[in-house]
């Protein structure tokens, strides 16, 4: 049994690309099969899944926005056409507005808990980081004043 033509286009549309996958952010590098077993190849571990179950491993990927790759069909828990919105801006309200489609994604599939959780840390990490340039230009004002 070899891989359906239509998931091995998917599979072959991913490589090179970064998605989100459970939780984590992951770059396709390949995939190989095996009898029953099919290996997509990441930078760190393989996401191994059975011929049966690629349709549905395959729409657990959520391409990040701003890659020029999107995979798309297939029923899973995303609907198929899932997106993960990473901001490439440095502006705090690019950010609220990631923030506020992961709680609309939520409320459409609670199954995206995995990713909005790490989407929220990253999100704290980045306005901790503000907070902390903003104490410095204010300490900086200070020493000017001086």
């Amino acid at each position: 049994m070899t891989i359906d033509k239509q998931l091995k286009e998917r599979i072959d549309q991913m490589i090179g690309a970064t998605y989100m996958y459970r939780a984590r952010t992951v770059k396709v590098r390949g995939y190989s099969q095996v009898d029953n077993e099919v290996r997509i190849h990441t930078a760190t571990t393989p996401v191994i899944t059975t011929l049966t179950g690629l349709g549905d491993t395959l729409d657990e990927f959520l391409p990040v926005q701003g890659d020029s790759s999107i995979v798309t069909g297939g029923g899973g828990g995303f609907g198929g056409n899932a997106l993960v919105m990473q901001s490439n801006s440095n502006t705090l309200t690019d950010l609220e507005g990631v923030l506020m489609d992961n709680i609309n994604k939520l409320k459409e599939d609670p199954a995206y808990i995995g990713q909005a959780k790490e989407m929220a840390n990253h999100a704290g990490k980045i306005i901790d980081i503000s907070k902390t340039k903003v104490e410095m230009v204010k300490e900086m004002r200070k020493a000017n004043q001086l």
